[in-house]
């Protein structure tokens, strides 16, 4: 115990005082505040509790590592982005979503740390509109280097694979509601030589926090290390692979549920409610005890150098059907003994807990020993075959201790205090093997005889290949159990007033899912091997829709009853689930299939039943609505018409938008026939109408039109017929004009620009008083740049000007010629 608090005294100079730590610890009095005690989401399925995610408002945001790209809208697959870091910033940072939550879909790939956040911070999901990063191509398709959370709620991992060496491999600060779902969190490296992650999983003050069914590994001191975590469960989960224990719940982790999972390959032990902790990093109301209401049924745990199961300073702890195997080679197989508090350099946050009525000290070097109350250990199985046997003893309870004045640690301090150790069968070494109570104030003759301590030894299946199932003939089934009573919540300290937990103690069903009677057969299996039971529910992953057909993927179930899962059914309903129709399938063991025959444009949701020779499973539960599409049909293009420098396009939309609403069009130009074609920038927009512009006058043009869904683009319109962009022409410059007899000839040149369309004419007019009116002259249409003007009065005084004509329109006069006075012949 010292050696193990040394190691988290001295480390906590540095991961546990991160800068993001220390604001944890000031904003978590005022922050969340404190959630319904019981959580409504939690429900309790045939192998245990399950978090329930229901259906949730969500937007989907794909990703694809290697073909995706960042500047896509991220809205399907085929628009996927290319780094998780573009997804995440979709997600309004530091504001409760209320209008949608978002699913982050990562397709199958390895996810570079340079595409990760370096920080995954702020963000507020809620029940209804969560924050969900999934493996959408089914469970440890996506592989993830470490990441680090703070503050983040209501956000689900689903069928990640987080690996890494060094630090931590997932690491969660102050964050609440997140549930970690087939999810394997993997520490690389060696332990021996703590060449690897500290730890594989890491959660810090935080609340409702739910595991299930993950494999979680690779630490050279805990695999899962909770401090400060209220309110959740770890259901149906590997825990393993770890050089200290394997999981440990402390630093005042209360209302927690850990049923159902298999703990093992662990040095100083598999699981311990309590252990040792800095003061300053508790969380207030829960100052006191290091675990409250802490219940941990159902499990396996084998092969652990330690103790299996250990209680380190814990209030209302029950330990009860879980089988233990191969256990406490280097001490004991069961513990229950004291955790620790020390300060460890916040002086000034352990004395306000102090002050608050918390146990602990405000002395840096000093470590207060922390007591038990009300440990219930019952009908467990520990069984070491021969040649393996615990080093020293079966059990380790410490005696009384005087704690230091000031502390507010009552005494004496006990760690026996309540504890009662009833209906368990024990099987380890010699039969004159020390029980390890002659410290405790337990009655020995009364645990022996409310205990098979070395007088029945249990018969599995097959304990070396993990089969913990009892075989038909075990003498476990002749064993004396005992039902468990209910706890009292008395006893506590006045303050600081910690919340009641769950009093009663029921454990209604073994590790498959069997009911249990009350008291029932010892261990984490109730049924005998031969007995099959129904599978427990499979999995479904998010469908991914696709034309007239939606791919299915699923997880197997984590027991299949005893008996091999011989086919699946699918269903799907269009009505959200009110009525299922099953799917017409060839039999199949696969855990994927792809529905056909759907109708584009119609939302549908599925769920998946296993089927073994006894029966079937529960139905998995609703997927999220998916809707069958493809892309659109072909928009039609009805006129372009040329303007000056511009063009303008009318379209009509496509006759089908292929079960998935017309979200853009995308238009293009050429300027070589349709050879080749550029793309016109514009705002995304449903308009059955555009106005390119920044054409070059003269230039002929072709255009296409191109519909765009979330499945994708359609083919594209037929191509326009070629417009050719004009204005008018610039004004001609009159050169001069010569008097004859009734005549005046007029030069000028042609305009510098002729607007990007050829000139047809040009308009000669005449005024006789000075410009104020004029008089076009009727001449034949020409393009000549000279002109005759006849019939004109001798000695009357004419000005001139001329406007050239192209198929836009007219231009600008020119300027008005200096008068002329036609005259006879001198």
């Amino acid at each position: 115990m010292l050696n193990t608090l040394g190691k988290f005294v001295a480390r906590s100079s540095g991961r546990q005082k991160r800068n993001h730590a220390r604001r944890r610890l000031l904003e978590r009095s005022a922050g969340i505040g404190f959630f319904e005690r019981m959580e409504s989401r939690c429900m309790l399925s045939a192998t245990g509790p399950s978090y329930d995610i229901g259906t949730p408002t969500l937007t989907d945001v794909w990703v694809d590592p290697v073909s995706g790209n960042d500047a896509n809208t991220g809205s399907a697959r085929t628009q996927a982005l290319r780094t998780v870091t573009a997804a995440w910033n979709r997600i309004p940072m530091n504001q409760t979503l209320t209008a949608t939550g978002f699913r982050i879909n990562l397709t199958t790939g390895t996810y570079p740390e340079s595409s990760l956040p370096n920080y995954w911070e702020s963000r507020h999901g809620t029940p209804t509109c969560p924050i969900i990063l999934q493996a959408v191509d089914g469970a440890g398709t996506a592989r993830l280097p470490a990441m680090n959370l703070f503050d983040v709620r209501s956000m689900y991992l689903i069928g990640l694979r987080v690996e890494s060496g060094g630090g931590d491999v997932l690491h969660f600060d102050a964050s609440n509601h997140i549930l970690l779902r087939n999810t394997t969190v993997v520490g690389l490296g060696n332990l021996a030589t703590y060449d690897a992650p500290q730890e594989a999983l890491k959660v810090n003050q935080s609340q409702y926090f739910y595991i299930e069914d993950c494999d979680i590994s690779g630490a050279w001191d805990n695999a899962i290390d909770f401090v400060g975590v209220q309110y959740g469960h770890v259901v149906g989960s590997k825990i393993h692979r770890s050089g200290d224990w394997a999981m440990y719940a402390k630093g005042g982790s209360a209302s927690l549920r850990v049923e159902g999972n298999e703990i093992y390959d662990a040095g100083t032990g598999g699981f311990t409610a309590g252990q040792g902790t800095g003061f300053e990093f508790m969380t207030s109301p829960w100052l006191h005890y290091e675990a409250y209401d802490i219940k941990v049924v159902n499990n396996i745990i084998h092969d652990t150098q330690g103790a299996g199961l250990g209680v380190n300073g814990g209030y209302n702890i029950l330990m009860a059907y879980n089988t233990l195997y191969r256990v406490g080679s280097r001490s004991h197989v069961i513990e229950v003994v004291y955790g620790e508090r020390s300060c460890d350099g916040n002086t000034a946050q352990c004395s306000a807990f102090l002050a608050a009525g918390g146990w602990g000290t405000s002395l840096v070097g000093v470590i207060e020993s922390i007591p038990n109350r009300n440990v219930s250990i019952y009908n467990n199985i520990v069984y070491n075959p021969a040649g393996f046997q615990s080093s020293s003893q079966h059990f380790a309870v410490y005696g009384p201790r005087t704690p230091s004045a000031g502390s507010n640690i009552p005494s004496p301090s006990y760690a026996d205090e309540g504890l009662q150790i009833r209906g368990n069968i024990i099987w380890n070494g010699p039969a004159d093997h020390p029980l390890g109570l002659d410290d405790s104030r337990l009655n020995i003759s009364q645990v022996m005889a409310d205990n098979a301590i070395g007088t029945i030894q249990p018969q599995f299946v097959n304990a070396a290949a993990g089969d913990f199932r009892p075989t038909t003939t075990s003498t476990i089934f002749a064993a004396t159990t005992y039902a468990i009573p209910a706890f009292t919540w008395t006893g506590l300290p006045a303050r600081p007033s910690v919340p009641v937990g769950i009093l009663l103690n029921a454990v209604p069903i073994d590790r498959s899912g069997t009911l249990r009677s009350s008291p029932s057969t010892a261990g984490a299996y109730a049924a005998q091997g031969s007995v099959a039971v129904r599978p427990t529910t499979p999995t479904l992953l998010l469908p991914t829709a696709g034309n007239t057909t939606a791919t299915l993927r699923w997880t197997a179930p984590v027991s299949n009853g005893g008996s091999p899962i011989t086919d699946y059914i699918v269903e799907r309903s269009t009505n959200g689930g009110t009525s299922w129709t099953q799917i017409v399938r060839p039999v199949s063991t696969l855990t994927s299939y792809v529905a056909t025959g759907l109708t584009n444009g119609t939302a549908y949701v599925f769920r998946v039943i296993a089927v073994n020779a006894v029966g079937s499973s529960l139905p998995s539960a609703t997927s999220s609505p998916v809707t069958p599409a493809s892309v659109p049909s072909a928009a039609v293009l009805l006129s372009v018409v040329a303007g000056n420098t511009t063009a303008t396009l009318r379209w009509t939309a496509p006759v089908s938008n292929g079960g998935s609403p017309i979200t853009d069009y995308i238009v293009k130009r050429s300027i070589n026939g349709g050879t080749t074609w550029t793309r016109i920038d514009s705002t995304v927009s449903t308009l059955t109408s555009h106005v390119a512009t920044g054409l070059t006058n003269g230039t002929a043009y072709v255009f296409k039109v191109i519909a765009v869904n979330a499945v994708g683009i359609s083919l594209p319109s037929a191509t326009s017929s070629p417009v050719t962009p004009a204005s008018v022409p610039s004004a001609a410059v009159l050169l001069s004009v010569v008097a004859g007899n009734t005549t005046a000839t007029l030069t000028w040149s042609a305009p510098v620009t002729n607007g990007g369309s050829p000139i047809t004419d040009y308009i000669v007019k005449r005024s006789t008083n000075g410009g104020t009116t004029w008089t076009r002259i009727a001449r034949p249409v020409s393009t000549l740049t000279s002109y005759v003007a006849t019939g004109l009065i001798n000695g009357t005084a004419y000005v001139f000007k001329v406007i050239a004509v192209n198929a836009v329109g007219i231009s600008l006069p020119s300027a008005t010629s200096s008068p002329v006075r036609p005259a006879l012949p001198v």
